[in-house]
């Protein structure tokens, strides 16, 4: 059964397959490289790990646990799973050897 959605429903709410991903691996890498990576100027070559790390660093930095609820943690955490950082960061590698 196809699902259906209301247009008014902005695209970030619904399920990542049926998102567009604007030519990236998926949804989550497009959105997490748009929201948190796209505002940074990198002046040296990343890595993947590094990435990760200022993602993870960016969402939880600030975060606290209400009421021993950890389900936004685990909600963000499996998004962040599904993010190809090695693909931003070859983008990325490849924008600063442009600019060299």
């Amino acid at each position: 059964m196809k699902k259906e959605y209301n247009n008014r429903c902005s695209e970030r709410l619904l399920p990542i397959k049926y998102t567009p991903n604007f030519g990236w691996t998926n949804y989550a890498t497009w959105l997490i490289n748009l929201e948190i990576l796209g505002d940074i100027e990198f002046d040296e070559i990343v890595s993947a790990d590094h990435l990760k790390e200022i993602v993870e660093d960016t969402v939880f930095s600030q975060y606290k646990l209400g009421n021993g609820s950890y389900l936004v943690e685990d909600f963000a955490r499996s998004f962040i799973s599904e993010v190809n950082f090695y693909e931003i960061a070859q983008n990325i590698n490849e924008e600063l050897e442009l600019q060299s």
